[in-house]
């Protein structure tokens, strides 16, 4: 309750405003919002007036007065803490939601440190665990705890196991929602196993020592396995692709916890550990540009050939066999490199992975009859002999060991690196 005293000098500042009835802090507060700014500054004024009026002049009451204003300040305050004993309950409770919310699982460290604080401080004082159970409650709060903290993860952790590779194989997918709910299952298996009285240090020790053992006496096979996970980790291949290994290549059909076995194209089964990869080549992502070379004689037109190419591409992108596998069409990309023989004119072409072979053969089948139709040969070593002015007609016996000799001397050349 508040009381406001309104000396007669402020009676006709506040003549304009009501008192309320009962003059609570509410209706106070309601009070001086209708009233006026002058109203308002000659109320106060006033009122430090009469309180440095009450202070000058001296206690009347006495002592008597003073030791009752004194106690029931001390009941008031005494009966509005016995007022809020049911709010205490509620209140704590959404205190303790409220730090969950804003700590997480550093709530689970700090709620360990209360069990241990009032379990030892129980102990310590002459009250057994037995007599109040307070353990058995805390124990299964901190396991509760541990339940919903685990819980609410297990969506981070399988996400987490999956990646940002939205192409993700079944394997990877049954893998990445096994993982979370493996180890809350293993966590509480070994919690359950203490608390039914069966001592999880051996098994935790034991486990340590077969981790130790493992480290030392198959340190290939870890390195297979820790080499493997990498490779999954960053995809590297996936079952049905046609990868390279160290100068094995195949197509991958089985993947393994320390291995992956190559089909080759021939039939043979390649087993590869992931340890002894020091490169893979991948010939099955996205998309594969294949170049093809053409020596064709030095007389030959080059724009000729540009024409000839554009219009294998233009035929094939027309074909339906072959217009799935392109991504760009076959074209001309000019004149090369100059050889011995002649020119070599190189064409290319993207088209999806494992379909490069398909359409590289039925290039140069194209290529072959068109230059046949244009009258354009391939060009090939010839030998050549120029004889000086005047000189008589070589006999044939002549003319073949020249023959030999130049092409003796041909064989040399293109043997030397």
């Amino acid at each position: 309750m508040l009381t406001l005293i309104v000396p007669a000098g402020a009676q006709e500042a506040a003549s304009a405003t009501a008192r309320p009835e009962p003059m609570t802090r509410e209706a106070v507060r309601e009070m001086v919002a209708r009233m006026s700014d002058d109203q308002v500054r000659d109320l106060l004024l006033t009122r430090l007036d009469a309180v440095a009026a009450q202070q000058a002049t001296p206690a009347s009451g006495g002592f008597a007065s003073q030791t009752v204003e004194v106690a029931t300040r001390v009941g008031a305050d005494l009966l509005a803490a016995v007022q809020g004993i049911p709010q205490i309950a509620t209140l704590e409770t959404v205190a303790i939601s409220n730090f969950v919310t804003g700590y997480g699982r550093a709530g689970l460290f700090l709620l360990a440190g209360a069990v241990i604080f009032i379990l030892t401080f129980n102990n310590t004082n002459g009250v057994h665990l037995g007599d109040s159970r307070i353990g058995f409650w805390l124990n299964t709060a901190v396991h509760a705890y541990i339940a919903l903290i685990a819980w609410r993860a297990r969506d981070g952790l399988t996400q987490m196991m999956r990646g940002r590779e939205p192409d993700r194989t079944l394997t990877d997918e049954r893998v990445a929602r096994a993982y979370p709910y493996s180890a809350i299952v293993v966590i509480f298996v070994l919690l359950a196993l203490g608390n039914i009285g069966i001592d999880i240090t051996p098994l935790l020790a034991g486990a340590g020592l077969l981790g130790l053992a493992i480290g030392f006496g198959a340190q290939k096979l870890v390195s297979d396995v820790v080499s493997g996970i990498f490779f999954l980790i960053d995809d590297a291949f996936r079952i049905g692709e046609y990868v390279e290994v160290d100068g094995t290549a195949g197509t991958v059909e089985k993947i393994s916890i320390r291995s992956m076995q190559l089909r080759h194209h021939r039939g043979p089964v390649h087993t590869i550990p992931y340890g002894e990869i020091p490169k893979l080549t991948n010939y099955s992502r996205d998309w594969v540009i294949m170049k093809l070379k053409f020596t064709v004689p030095f007389d030959t037109d080059p724009n000729k050939v540009k024409k000839i190419f554009k219009k294998i591409g233009t035929e094939m992108m027309d074909k339906p066999l072959y217009k799935d596998g392109f991504l760009e069409p076959f074209k001309s990309q000019g004149v090369f490199d100059f050889s011995e023989v002649g020119m070599v004119i190189r064409g290319k072409f993207m088209a999806k992975p494992g379909q490069q072979f398909t359409i590289r053969k039925e290039i140069y089948n194209r290529v072959k009859a068109e230059f046949g139709a244009a009258g354009i040969e391939f060009a090939r070593p010839e030998v050549r002999i120029a004889m000086p002015e005047g000189h008589e007609e070589p006999g044939d016996a002549e003319l073949q060991a020249a023959a030999k000799a130049a092409a003796r001397t041909t064989f040399a050349r293109t043997e030397t690196p």
